[in-house]
């Protein structure tokens, strides 16, 4: 979802315009929800992983599965802007530290690498909700209680996107419970239908949760609806037996999962590869260009992907944890 949205709206910016401004609107607005299912499906995920893991284990398989790529591409962009000066007010290696370190955020910083702006919360996340997991669950105080606390206030109180985290962990909470609603099975697919018809018309009409912040809510209460909606979709897909679930189990669409951490920080690289080469092929129908564009980007993007995945990825997290990403 991503994927399309920055590549349909970086040729709508910089190439031609073969359709409208507001169709582009959609496709962008679309395409971008995908970070805030990735927020929801995090906190599901890593509430699991944080209530059965060590805190040793934890945090060293969170640090080599991200950290080694991401650390690779931030030198990476900074290096090559350095050179290239396409974006001279990020040429400071303060900027580059505190991107490294995680604090961008905090000291309201850009990001270096492209996309890597959500991993910025994805760790402090993660840092908060094992703090708050073991905290509870071993019933013991923690000197780090306290910060994860203040960390947790300032990111959801400052960025309400944080909300779909917190209903990701919701999800998992009461899934480990044993509250149950009282749904028959055979109402299931039209409530999974629905949510998702629903999501797509808010995004369709560029309806953003907290668009204007915590407060803008109270002027636009009908946001509070894609989050609300994204849980109920969620809650009907983990059951696992209807045709949307199944069809996630798919070798492709798992394929696609596994290279998803690579796919989402290369593909702007690979953007710009694309971006070069249409422009040297000797083509002038704008339609014929977008097509052609869109090949070329999602293949050479899905495959540097995938080698990227499995040749550095991969092969560092093997070394340092001594086992695979994907068992």
């Amino acid at each position: 979802m991503v994927l399309i949205a920055h590549l349909t709206g970086g040729f709508y910016l910089h190439s031609g315009q073969p359709y409208s401004e507001a169709t582009q609107r959609i496709i962008t607005s679309i395409g971008a929800f995908g970070v805030e299912i990735f927020f929801i499906l995090s906190g599901y995920v890593i509430f699991i992983a944080a209530k059965k893991s060590t805190s040793s284990n934890f945090f060293k398989n969170r640090f080599w599965r991200i950290y080694p790529l991401f650390c690779a591409l931030t030198i990476v962009y900074f290096t090559g802007n350095l050179i290239l000066n396409l974006e001279p007010e990020k040429n400071n290696i303060v900027y580059l530290l505190i991107n490294l370190m995680f604090l961008d955020r905090f000291f309201d910083t850009p990001a270096m690498t492209p996309n890597a702006w959500s991993l910025t919360f994805e760790i402090w996340y993660y840092f908060v909700t094992y703090i708050f997991v073991s905290s509870y669950f071993s019933r013991k105080a923690t000197i780090w209680l306290l910060p994860a606390f203040g960390v947790f206030a300032f990111f959801f109180c400052v960025y309400p996107i944080t909300f779909y985290f917190v209903l990701g962990v919701t999800l998992a909470m009461i899934q480990k419970t044993d509250f149950k609603l009282k749904i028959p099975d055979s109402s299931l697919p039209a409530i999974q239908l629905t949510s998702l018809a629903g999501i797509i018309t808010l995004c369709t009409l560029d309806i953003e949760f907290a668009s204007e912040g915590w407060e803008g809510l109270i002027q636009n209460p009908i946001e509070f609806l894609l989050p609300i909606l994204l849980l109920v979709f969620m809650a009907t897909l983990i059951t696992g037996s209807l045709p949307i679930s199944r069809l996630l189990t798919k070798k492709p669409v798992l394929f696609l999962g596994n290279i998803s951490y690579s796919l989402y920080l290369v593909h702007p690289y690979t953007y710009l590869v694309s971006r070069k080469v249409i422009d040297l092929l000797p083509i002038t129908n704008t339609y014929s260009v977008f097509a052609c564009f869109m090949m070329l980007s999602v293949s050479i993007s899905i495959l540097i992907a995938y080698l990227v995945n499995r040749f550095f990825e991969n092969m560092i997290f093997n070394y340092a944890v001594h086992k695979n990403i994907y068992r």
